[in-house]
């Protein structure tokens, strides 16, 4: 494997582990029933990822009208994150397999 696909296999990982580590982290907060607490997670996860929470409210153009519907929203958002990552890496992995 060149070091060039190593890191950007790595990168995709560590990138799948933070997003995994947020989706826990909101439902932790969401079993605590700190709505505050729960707002500023999802804006800091919307901050996190601007290009990718642009296009998902391009896609899902309602908002959310209570707390509920927000965390719903995030979590949808979070699950198709982790989707397009593993896709990515299991893609890359691919090419490398065939490359060999």
């Amino acid at each position: 494997m060149s070091n060039k696909r190593f890191f950007k296999a790595l990168k995709s990982s560590m990138e799948l582990n933070e997003l995994y580590s947020d989706r826990a982290r909101l439902l932790q907060l969401c079993n605590s029933g700190n709505a505050y607490a729960i707002n500023s997670y999802i804006d800091n996860i919307a901050k996190k990822y601007p290009l990718e929470t642009a296009i998902y409210h391009a896609i899902h153009y309602m908002p959310p009208t209570t707390l509920r519907e927000r965390v719903q929203n995030c979590i949808s958002f979070l699950d198709g994150f982790i989707q397009a990552k593993k896709c990515e890496l299991t893609f890359e992995m691919a090419k490398e397999i065939n490359n060999v």
